[in-house]
């Protein structure tokens, strides 16, 4: 009897043993897995990391542009198209995300061209369009609005989009001789992107008369706009609009 005893205690701690190298394996090869999936990707991520949603330029799982986190602890990310071209944050067609909730605190279109600037415990967006203001009506991105997102009593207050105009400087004789040179009812030109462009940078500027010109566009050249001369118009005359609207 004891020795039959003996023979299945022997067995039993086999079986224990055996069942535990068993568990031991199952979990160092999931172990393995883990570091070999790791190891494909040459930027491992945390588990605790907030990954983008899915918006506007973004798919759940991207990896965001930018992470902001406030005092508080709360994080934002920035998702969409970075500009890789440009040492900074220029951007466009872009969410941001609140980490915890998912939820867009702000959007931004395709032809909307942005930079992301830190503040302390703010997180603003600076608006950008290209402009003819260097010689020879060369572009250059000029700031033209702003809006932030700042954190009160554990909740984002997100402020409206507001003209911010980065200074710049049109020489009085190159603003003359433009609007001089124009050619009334003539129809659109070869450089018709310049010319509503250029007015739109005279109007910023507080120029009435090619404010006048640029308003009655199609009147002053005679000719109905469509597509892209269309588009160009009626934003150029949006943006100065609302420029005007909020400097008085």
């Amino acid at each position: 009897m004891k020795i039959l005893n003996l023979i299945l205690l022997l067995n039993l701690t086999f079986l224990f043993t055996s069942c535990n190298s068993k568990q031991f394996e199952k979990d160092k090869n999931n172990e393995e897995n883990i570091v070999v999936e790791t190891n494909k990707k040459e930027t491992p991520k945390k588990p605790s990391e907030c990954l983008c949603f899915v918006g506007i330029g973004s798919k759940k799982g991207n990896d965001p542009i930018h992470t902001f986190e406030f005092s508080n602890g709360k994080k934002v990310i920035v998702c969409g198209y970075l500009d890789k071209e440009t040492e900074d944050y220029t951007i466009s067609e872009f969410n941001i995300f609140d980490c915890e909730t998912e939820k867009s605190l702000v959007e931004y279109g395709a032809t909307e061209i942005c930079r992301i600037v830190e503040k302390k415990d703010t997180l603003q967006i600076n608006e950008y369009e290209y402009l003819p203001i260097l010689k020879n009506f060369e572009s250059k991105l000029v700031k033209i609005g702003k809006q932030t997102i700042t954190i009160k009593n554990n909740k984002y207050i997100v402020s409206k989009i507001v003209p911010d105009v980065e200074s710049f400087e049109i020489e009085d004789s190159v603003a003359e001789n433009f609007l001089l040179n124009l050619k009334k009812g003539e129809g659109f030109g070869n450089n018709w992107e310049t010319e509503i462009c250029f007015l739109e940078v005279l109007s910023i500027k507080g120029n009435e008369k090619a404010w006048e010109i640029l308003k009655n566009y199609e009147t002053f050249v005679g000719q109905e706009t469509d597509g892209a001369i269309a588009e160009t118009w009626k934003d150029a005359v949006s943006t100065v609009s609302w420029i005007k609207k909020y400097r008085k």
